[in-house]
């Protein structure tokens, strides 16, 4: 009876080693983006959460003390990087989580494996604006980014759950082919604006145009960061006053600009969200499918 108990407590031990052993890795994403490609990569095998949530400009961001108990928690942390999203480092420091230190396989930086746009040569001062260093943060916009972000998710996920490689692996496999599927259908949709000149409120969207092939002009801000005056965008009014244009405005840009400003250039006008609504696997191919719609009513 002794022994047939001590079995049994035996046996009740290494059932709950492997629960413990199975708990989901607890991944903590910027943004819904990499968030909802983090859930289609890591499957039942991740517990995603997000520090900021829909369509932000994440240089803004103020940091939250919730923030920092979720980082605190975290085995993964997935951020914007190129110099975008630096209260992050904050957050990492004070959480004091070794597991998010750089150089760590949970400390996740999509821009580190993408090709950046736009970034700046030469001597940089004030007469530029309010320019971004080591290029155009934006780059989650184009869905061949999506895929290099997913595969760094995959590799980083596999380093801490080497058991779960093969599941990690075969997402990956089917999240490329669905992206690809979509984004041939994106492409289809998009190409009669190809003779469209576009023109954009900030330089938002230059991985988006580049990714399916627009006509981008120019920016309504004569500089990043400085407002559009009259001087400048009645020089666009000249540019664009024989072609058929397009203004596109993220949703926390100065709207109303962006709206008077298509009046006055008898262009069209969409108004964008830039990011994922939600987390969940499909939202990123939402995002695009969106996207597509809001450019071509």
């Amino acid at each position: 009876m002794f022994y047939s108990n001590l079995k049994s407590l035996f046996l009740t031990f290494l059932l709950l080693s492997t629960v413990v052993v199975a708990t989901p890795l607890r991944v903590v994403s910027i943004t819904n983006d990499f968030a909802s490609i983090a859930n289609y990569i890591g499957g039942d095998r991740v517990k995603v959460s997000v520090l900021v949530n829909g369509s932000r400009n994440l240089h803004d961001i103020q940091a939250k003390p919730s923030m920092v108990l979720s980082v605190r928690d975290a085995d993964m942390l997935i951020r914007l990087g190129m110099s975008q999203d630096k209260w992050i480092d904050g957050l990492i420091e004070v959480a004091r989580n070794s597991k998010l230190f750089p150089n760590k396989p949970g400390y996740v930086d999509p821009s580190l494996v993408i090709n950046a746009l736009e970034v700046p040569t030469g001597q940089i001062d004030g007469r530029h604006g309010d320019i971004h260093i080591e290029g155009n943060p934006h780059y989650w916009l184009d869905p061949q980014n999506g895929l290099k972000i997913a595969a760094l998710i995959r590799d980083r996920l596999s380093q801490l759950d080497p058991s779960s490689a093969d599941l990690f692996n075969t997402n990956y496999q089917q999240f490329e082919k669905e992206l690809m599927s979509k984004f041939s259908t994106w492409s289809s949709k998009l190409s009669p604006l190809k003779s469209d000149l576009i023109l954009s409120y900030h330089l938002v969207w230059s991985y988006f145009v580049d990714a399916f092939e627009l006509n981008f002009l120019a920016t309504l801000e004569p500089v990043p960061g400085v407002p559009p005056s009259v001087r400048h965008l009645n020089e666009l009014k000249g540019k664009v006053s024989q072609s058929k244009s397009k203004i596109i405005c993220a949703v926390y840009y100065p709207q109303k600009v962006c709206r008077e400003s298509a009046n006055l250039f008898k262009a069209s006008f969409s108004p964008l969200i830039t990011n994922s609504e939600t987390e969940d696997k499909e939202a990123y191919f939402k995002l695009f499918d969106r996207l597509v719609v809001d450019m071509t009513q």
